[in-house]
């Protein structure tokens, strides 16, 4: 290869690639007895695969720093092996010879819809041997490709400790919601001493030991609860008035916007309008993760909601709207409402809804408990920006880098 030149090459060509072969299914086993077995790709993670099944007598191997390559659907998720795996019909090991390791690893994810497209099969998208072999791909010389992978290896080692820091901002969330909830915050500001270190500020209740001075109320004596608009209205509008479905609701409570839905203003009542300091609570055909999700409603303009979203408006008297958001987002995480759920479609309707229980401080210790919560959930949110960023970055520099677009300084 000339200096400076790019030249387009087939994988057959660079690398040797091993097609999967599934062992006999009575090789497998879970007591780490034999090498690691992966079948496809369901046991992918980020870079390297993470699995708990292993096969006594593996047919086809997957050399350590080989790339993991998905033949069957969906075809072109990639993986690097971390160690020697077995592989089944699922997957195929790309063992790089002539180019560098992760350039191609990154040069592959780059191509990952163009191996969706050569995807074939009656009933299921698959990509064989031959195609697989013949994929072509433009290629700098050595010292250029470990150049590219050295730069988007560093952004993506930032983006895990990122991914990291924030998987710890939330264990530390979960811990303080615990503590928060059981022990509160006292007059001066410190979390209150356990029920074990000081039973005499505490007292017995339906659920379970509380600080003297909160009160166990029904929500329906602190909030009234409705319904949304009908779901047997049209909305699939253009313009009119916002609605929030399900889809809009993620599962940390935020809102998301991808599918845009809206309402005629005739369809809908005063009553409907959403304010300030709602919460929006997920009743219907839950599973045990989404089954009571809530989100707080802090948007501006005029917005509705689905007959799928109950809407809880807290008396401002008595209860602090973001308080009770991460007291109820705190009992689901529990599995509470999965637990209490109607036997009928796995709900957990307005009926019961208006029976559930809560844990009500004095509005004082609500705004302090609130503000601890909200601290860390501030710091959570700027990693995922930040997180947000990088991976943009990452995206356009494998844009750039890996077509040649932008040339690298070697």
């Amino acid at each position: 290869m000339k200096q400076n030149e790019w030249q387009e090459k087939s994988l057959e060509e660079v690398t040797k690639i091993i097609m999967g072969q599934s062992p006999d299914s009575k090789t497998y086993n879970f007591e780490d007895n034999g090498t690691p077995f992966l079948q496809g790709c369901a046991d992918f993670k980020s870079l390297y695969p993470d699995t708990n099944t292993f096969c006594s007598n593996p047919v086809k191997m997957a050399p350590e720093q080989s790339i993991l390559f998905s033949v069957r659907a969906p075809v072109g998720e990639i993986n690097l092996s971390d160690k020697e795996y077995c592989i089944g019909r699922g997957l195929a090991s790309i063992v790089p010879d002539k180019v560098d390791t992760y350039f191609l690893f990154y040069a592959l994810k780059l191509n990952r819809n163009k191996f969706s497209n050569l995807g074939q099969g009656s009933t299921f998208e698959a990509i064989d041997s031959k195609t697989l072999k013949e994929f072509k791909l433009k290629i700098p010389q050595v010292s250029e490709q470990q150049k590219i992978a050295e730069i988007l290896t560093t952004v993506d080692n930032t983006i895990e400790k990122t991914e990291q820091i924030i998987e710890k901002y939330k264990k530390v969330k979960e811990g303080m919601m615990q503590d928060l909830f059981t022990r509160g915050i006292d007059e001066n500001g410190n979390l209150r001493p356990s029920y074990e270190q000081a039973p005499h500020l505490y007292k017995e209740t339906e659920l379970g030991m509380i600080p003297k001075e909160w009160e166990v109320k029904k929500l329906k004596d602190n909030a009234s609860i409705n319904y949304g608009i009908s779901d047997t209205l049209k909305y699939d509008l253009k313009t009119g008035i916002k609605l929030i479905s399900l889809p809009n609701v993620n599962i940390d409570g935020s809102f998301n916007f991808e599918k845009e839905y809206y309402i005629e203003p005739r369809n809908v009542s005063k009553h409907h309008i959403l304010q300030q300091g709602d919460l929006l609570f997920n009743w219907r055909n839950g599973s045990k993760e989404h089954l009571g999700k809530t989100a707080l409603f802090n948007l501006k303009g005029e917005y509705t909601h689905v007959g799928f979203l109950l809407k809880i408006r807290p008396d401002k008297e008595k209860c602090l709207s973001k308080y009770l958001w991460y007291y109820i987002n705190f009992i689901r995480e529990q599995g509470f409402f999965y637990r209490a759920k109607s036997q009928v479609n796995n709900t957990f309707n307005l009926t019961e809804l208006k029976e559930l229980s809560l844990k009500i401080p004095p509005l004082e210790e609500q705004t302090l408990i609130q503000r601890a919560i909200n601290k860390i959930d501030k710091n959570i949110e700027f990693e995922k920006e930040f997180l947000e960023k990088l991976k943009l970055l990452k995206q356009g520099l494998m844009q750039d880098l890996l077509t040649g677009k932008v040339r690298v300084k070697v």
